[in-house]
């Protein structure tokens, strides 16, 4: 399929490349499946995913700390048991070991495809890491609301917008247009002749 330049994804788009990573496949392979270019799917990849959705989970008993091999703390949970807590299976450790440092970021992570989707090791329950997600539900909702919230209102802070509005309704009352408040004041607005004359 040629590539489409400019074009925007769908939720068909983004339920292929979920279920196109959960199958293994390449960034490439994908994009060449929905027909737009490897650079679209890749920032769409690492601009949505996510640690937690409803249909992906972090499992919270995995034993994510750097020193899980040499740590020899027992009975941190207080319930009596002699094992070694780094090998408990509820990973209490994880949450009341004061020593806790978890694991960096797995490397692989950085390069294409970005998440754990179709990871073996994710699958197995080998993998000793926190894990990325890329899900087409979550993915679609954020990109509709980044749609939405970057129509509304002006692109300044509260407090820029009440300092020009300081500025500009004591001229207006003296009968001054907004043509000339513009062209003596507009450099001292944190927003553009458009917008001004807009809002």
């Amino acid at each position: 399929m040629p590539v489409s330049k400019g074009r925007h994804l769908v939720m068909f788009d983004r339920r292929t490349i979920e279920d196109m990573l959960r199958d293994g496949e390449s960034v490439g392979a994908i994009a060449g499946k929905i027909g737009v270019s490897w650079a679209t799917v890749a920032r769409e990849i690492k601009r949505h995913r996510t640690r937690n959705t409803t249909r992906y989970q972090n499992l919270d008993d995995k034993n994510l700390c750097r020193f899980r091999d040499s740590c020899r703390m027992t009975s941190m949970c207080r319930t009596g048991c002699n094992s070694r807590c780094s090998r408990c299976a509820g990973a209490a450790c994880n949450r009341v070991c004061e020593k806790y440092v978890e694991v960096p970021e797995y490397p692989k992570l950085s390069r294409a495809p970005y998440v754990c989707n179709g990871c073996r090791s994710r699958i197995t329950l080998t993998c000793r890491h926190r894990c990325w997600f890329y899900d087409a539900d979550a993915a679609n909702e954020e990109a509709e609301w980044a749609k939405v919230a970057g129509r509304q209102g002006v692109d300044c802070s509260p407090e820029e917008l009440a300092a020009m509005v300081a500025v500009v309704k004591p001229l207006m009352r003296k009968g001054q247009s907004l043509s000339h408040i513009w062209q003596t004041h507009g450099s001292e607005f944190p927003i553009g002749a458009r917008t001004f004359y807009r809002c």
